[in-house]
């Protein structure tokens, strides 16, 4: 029994990366590799360049804000929160 289970969790391993490999890593990669190439020729400032375009700065520039906006926000309301669980007898309802 011991060894059917060490083979089950193993092949659990096993898929688990590959999925992983298959639906984030190869799409991560190829993105990268596919920004560096531009008319069919590499370029290492391919990826500055398409950054600092005009068209896309602003893009940039809210995506930027729009992090910093969603972070002090879940700080504004998680902040307290932990504070009340952690000082209270809420955590001991769980």
């Amino acid at each position: 029994m011991d060894v059917r289970y060490k083979i089950t969790k193993n092949m659990n391993l096993i898929i688990s990366v590959v999925v992983l490999l298959i639906l984030i890593i190869i799409p991560i990669l190829m993105v990268l590799y596919r920004s560096f190439i531009v008319d069919d020729t590499f370029s290492l400032t391919a990826p500055i360049r398409t950054i600092l375009a005009h068209d896309l700065t602003e893009v940039f520039v809210n995506s930027i804000r729009l992090a910093v906006t969603v972070v002090i926000v879940t700080t504004v309301i998680a902040g307290p929160l932990a504070f009340i669980t952690a000082k209270t007898d809420l955590s001991k309802h769980r």
